[in-house]
This record gives structure tokens, sequence and C-alpha cells, in this order.
């Protein structure tokens, strides 16, 4: 492999580094720049993260700052394309390259709705909460309100956002109807239409909310069931995936040959292309099939 490769390689890696994490660089579509003040006064510019990639972020829960995640994501590609062409050249640099971020890519939509999940598991505790304090006489409005603290959960502060709104001068029917359209996850979309017709009905909303509290759990000790006969699929699926993509890299590190054929004429590349695609599409199958059975 001719000494250009590696290097043009590393010249790329070290400026995309650059623009991603030194040069503060205002990427078009809704980038967004922060401040970091030093210990001694000075001040930085560190890009952020675009704002698609935040909201990812933000949607699979994961824990820390979206610029720090998108750092990382731009690095891992450049960063396995550099050791691709320093393994194969060109064609495995973008190979691994492409690979690596299309796996950030799919690791971030398979979990990007982590956070509605975790939003929804909590709603129960959220609603016996607010049975409790119904039960001890206080008005829903108050109840609501009780829930915010210290050591909330997702769903006691979506639920308390009720009573906020209220306390602003908002009816709480409309307050209840704001917070339901602004989240669509299913669970919290049942607790405001049980305290909606107990509000609209006069009476406790104790017996409807513990009522839907007993509904969620069963739901999610359904879906856990279900999530439970499903993993073997799942693991037998990802072996699959990953036998041929680990086998060809032993082949590659162990026969020069193989490494020649596929990274350096055009028969290999269509070869290497196709196995790819046809390893992507059986996937995406496999994945499907176990989805639907859960």
């Amino acid at each position: 492999m001719s000494p250009a490769v590696p290097a043009s390689l590393a010249a790329a890696a070290v400026v995309a580094l650059a623009a991603v994490v030194v040069r503060p660089v205002a990427l078009a579509g809704g980038a967004r720049l922060r401040d970091v003040v030093a210990d001694g006064g000075a001040g930085r510019t560190l890009p952020d993260a675009p704002l698609w990639f935040s909201d990812a972020v933000d949607r699979a829960a994961l824990p820390g700052a979206a610029g720090t995640w998108f750092r990382a994501a731009v690095a891992l590609p450049v960063a396995a394309a550099l050791v691709g062409g320093f393994l194969g050249g060109p064609i495995l640099a973008v190979l691994v390259g492409s690979g690596v971020g299309s796996a950030v890519a799919i690791a971030l939509r398979a979990n990007g709705d982590r956070r509605d999940q975790l939003l929804g598991r909590a709603v129960p505790d959220s609603l016996d909460a607010i049975a409790r304090s119904s039960r001890a006489g206080s008005s829903v409005v108050q109840a609501l309100s009780a829930l915010d603290g210290p050591d909330a959960s997702a769903a006691d502060r979506v639920l308390a956002s009720v009573a906020h709104r209220v306390e602003r001068g908002e009816s709480l029917d409309h307050a209840l109807g704001v917070v339901a359209e602004r989240h669509q996850v299913p669970a919290v979309r049942l607790a405001i239409t049980a305290l909606a017709v107990g509000t609209e009905t006069g009476g406790a909303p104790a017996r409807a909310v513990e009522g839907v509290a007993a509904t969620l759990r069963d739901r999610a000790a359904l879906e856990r069931e279900a999530e439970a006969h499903s993993s073997q699929a799942r693991a037998s699926a990802l072996v699959l995936v990953l036998a041929p993509i680990l086998f060809g890299f032993f082949a590659v590190s162990t026969d020069p040959r193989v490494a020649d054929f596929l990274f350096r004429s055009w028969a290999g590349w269509v070869c290497l292309a196709a196995g790819l695609g046809l390893d992507a599409a059986g996937w995406w199958w496999m994945r499907s099939i176990t989805r639907s059975a859960r």
C-alpha cells in the first residue's frame, strides 16, 4: 500500500477531529455553541451537538452531555477508517468507517424510545402517590403538586406540570389536555384520562387512578414476559449476523491473498458489497420477526 494512503487518512482524521472537538463551527441546520469557562477565568467556545443529534440522545435517555456523545460518534468512524486504511487500503477504510458510523446511527435509532419507556414505567408509582394523597383529603391539584420534589421521577415531573399550569391560572381540564398533547406516551395519556374522568364526575380520583396503575403494571408484566420469550431468538439472530463478519476478519488477517482479492480487485469489492448487503438484509428481516412477536 502506498504511504500516501495512510498519510491522507491521518490528515483527514486530524481535520475532522479538529473541526468537531476544537474549532468552533456553526453547523447549518441548527448546530448550537456553548461557552465553557476554565478555572482561571479564561473562556473558550466548544461546538455543541446539532439539534437532531441532541434530540436523539435525549430520546435514548443517554447520560451526559449531547456534545460529548456527538464528538465520540464522529471520532469513532474516523479512527476506524484510519485503522482500516492501514490494514487494507482505502476500500477497507471506507467500509470500516461507514460500518462504524452506521452502527452508531443504528444504536441511536434502536434506543430512540428508551426515554418514553422509562417514563411509562414510572407512571404507576406516580398514580399510587396521587391515590394516597387523594384518600388523605388532598384535591387533585394538591396531589399532583406533591409529586414534584428532589427525588421526583420523570412521570412525577410530567404529572406535576399539570399542577404548575393550574397555579399559573389555567383550568385543570385545559392543563390536562396540554400535557396529554405534549406527551404521547400511552401510559401518560391513560393517566391523564383517568384524572380527567375523575374531575368531570366530581368524585375522588383515587379508585380510577389505582385501576389505571394496576392495568399498566399488568401490561408491563406481559411485555417483560414477551421480552424474555424472544430473547433467545434475538441472541440467535445476533450470532447469525456477526458470524460472517468475524469470519471475514479472520480470513483477511490470516491469508493475505483473501485481503488482496477483497480489497484490491473489482470482483472482490462486488463480493464484499453483496455479502454485507445480504447480511444487513438478514439482520433487518430477523429483527422484524422478533419485534413482531413481542
